[in-house]
């Protein structure tokens, strides 16, 4: 068993490094106990990424188990790699949420493909006109503004149909 204590802010991460290090030790089963959606959404992405064969559980505090390769394989690469770029803007502990969204209104955009929000957020030497892109494909939808381009016209498309402007 490993003996180390962490702060809530390097918790989330210090599991996912955990889960990897028993792995990679011969762990066939690892069951970490926790809430938190950015443990799950962490644990999800890695779980694909580095192709863990080992059971990989998150136990909620009630008790219900949630069996992370089964999700995995449900969603898939592609989604999973997503998953990872849909969370992180949209409420992870490091950023701000969304003005009205949750967690769980973004991760319900991985039904639909959004292309460029996997692959371009968090790499080194994407360009501001690529991340630009990308969040468009995300924050768009997010707020149900399909049909434009741009933030601004999303944003004067959505307080048009208000009564009251804006505070």
């Amino acid at each position: 068993m490993l003996d180390y204590v962490a702060t809530h802010d390097e918790a989330d991460v210090i599991l996912c490094s955990y889960m990897l290090k028993a792995v990679a030790v011969g762990a066939q089963t690892i069951r970490i106990l926790s809430d938190d959606t950015d443990v799950f959404v962490l644990l999800e992405y890695w779980t694909s990424k580095m192709r863990v064969v080992a059971k990989i559980q998150m136990e909620k505090w009630n008790g219900d188990m949630l069996d992370i390769n089964e999700t995995v394989q449900r969603l898939g690469p592609k989604k999973c790699c997503q998953l990872l770029g849909v969370h992180a803007p949209s409420g992870c502990d490091t950023v701000s949420n969304p003005s009205g969204k949750g967690n769980m209104s973004a991760l319900k955009l991985l039904e639909i493909d959004i292309p460029g929000i996997g692959q371009m957020l968090g790499q080194h030497g994407a360009i501001h006109a690529q991340l630009q892109e990308a969040a468009y494909t995300f924050f768009l939808p997010l707020y149900g503004q399909k049909g434009c381009t741009t933030m601004n016209d999303a944003r004067a498309h959505f307080y048009g149909g208000h009564k009251k402007p804006p505070p």
